[in-house]
């Protein structure tokens, strides 16, 4: 596991310390338009597979408590991300030794109350997620919707999104329709690639849950660079989802969306899109709460998704957890990974697995049995031991958009690329 140690101290830091201790008052203003002219979080290096990483916040009236990290390499616990200030100067820092690859989301929390984890108060804070009190590292320009970006500098590059001709470019179709086994409205987004004929040939599809969130980040761009550069193959993209807050219904193994799936929008998308109804063409798939959706909605309906794509499943969920807080007994394995012990005490059927995780991805709490990290790889070895077929790929990331994005190609590469007979 990462280093969690607070007192780590950059050198950088070290040398304004001393400064300022000698009576240099100059050295904040210096130090501050250092780290405007290059942005922060702070790196430095420190061997061929690690930096050292420091997030920082500037309280130039003196008059915070506390500031901590949320999210990032400190997951979901405030107190993990708590930060010090240095001395008596404006200054309050944390730093964590990195991966030289790691790329993930982060905000800055000051005057953070530090709720402890899994507490209401905890919990309220991050449904709420109030943006006076989860801020954007003003010193950062590496944005995304969801927060701040920390790039680290051997990070993979993204080819993914250049905007291409339009004879390479697909189309995305808008559909709203009721969900009568819910009843709920859905909408649908289909991707379809260039060349597709509604007369044409049948094509493989993959199913994406949360999908105004795939959709907004990987569709249509993502997706057409991927075929061209022949990447992925030609293939159709669902894209469904309801309103935000269903989805600790919709999401949580429940047999009722899978009737939806099945029932509604499956008929609905044979009648008006060309696609396979082969299973080892079909691919279901998520992240977090969705990860675990695409793998319940496989697991009952083997015949019809013969593939499973989670990223940070959520597999560490069972009926007995409060997923606002996650308060309830997670010391004991009896309590948790409830779709992992269905698959154990299952015969095995015809699905193969693409599972993604980050190896920052342990909700604040690295040493819990039942974070996300360690549930994907129980997940991992059960299904292994079943004799299914897995593709594992653990990134130096988060819980977070970010690096699901980025762990995409391969995932849709592997579902797509590869036959679901070994299965049979």
């Amino acid at each position: 596991m990462q280093s969690q140690n607070k007192q780590l101290l950059s050198s950088c830091l070290q040398a304004v310390l001393e400064k300022w201790v000698a009576g240099d008052t100059a050295v904040l203003h210096q130090f501050w338009q250092e780290m405007k002219a290059q942005g922060t979080p702070l790196i430095e290096h420190q061997d061929d597979e690690s930096c050292l990483v420091t997030f920082l916040w500037r309280d130039e009236e003196r008059r915070l408590d506390t500031v901590c990290l949320a999210a990032g390499p400190a997951g979901f616990d405030f107190h993990l991300g708590q930060m010090a200030r240095l001395a008596d100067t404006d200054i309050w820092f944390r730093s964590y030794q990195m991966p030289r690859d790691a790329v993930m989301l982060y905000h800055l929390s000051p005057n953070n109350p530090l709720p402890a984890w899994g507490s209401p108060e905890w919990a309220d804070m991050w449904d709420e997620f109030d943006p006076a009190v989860f801020q954007f590292d003003p010193l950062n320009p590496l944005r995304h919707a969801d927060g701040s970006v920390l790039r680290l500098p051997d990070a993979t590059a993204e080819p993914w999104f250049n905007e291409l001709p339009d004879e390479q470019t697909g189309q995305l179709h808008i559909h709203d329709f009721e969900d009568n086994s819910l009843g709920s409205l859905r909408r649908a987004r289909v991707y379809t690639p260039v060349g597709y004929e509604a007369n044409g040939r049948s094509y493989p599809w993959l199913l994406l849950f949360d999908g105004s969130t795939y959709a907004d980040a990987i569709a249509t761009t993502m997706l057409d660079n991927l075929i061209a550069q022949t990447i992925i193959p030609p293939l159709v993209v669902v894209f469904v989802n309801g309103r935000w807050e269903d989805r600790q219904q919709d999401l949580v193994c429940n047999p009722a969306f899978n009737r939806f799936l099945v029932d509604e929008l499956r008929p609905w998308l044979q009648a008006n899109f060309r696609v396979s109804d082969d299973p080892g063409q079909t691919a279901v798939g998520g992240f977090s709460l969705g990860g675990l959706a695409a793998a319940f909605a496989a697991y009952q309906h083997p015949n019809i998704f013969g593939s499973v794509l989670a990223q940070g499943g959520f597999f560490q969920w069972s009926p007995e957890m409060n997923l606002h807080g996650l308060a309830h007994d997670t010391r004991s394995p009896a309590s948790t990974n409830w779709l992992i012990r269905q698959f154990a005490n299952a015969q095995r059927v015809p699905i193969r697995f693409h599972l993604d995780v980050g190896t920052y991805d342990f909700n604040g709490q690295p040493e819990l049995h039942s974070n996300v990290l360690m549930a994907n790889r129980h997940l991992r070895d059960v299904l292994q031991a079943k004799g299914y077929e897995v593709d594992y790929v653990e990134f130096n990331g988060g819980h977070d958009f970010v690096g699901w994005r980025r762990a995409l190609p391969q995932a849709i590469n592997w579902l797509m690329t590869h036959s679901a007979g070994s299965n049979d």
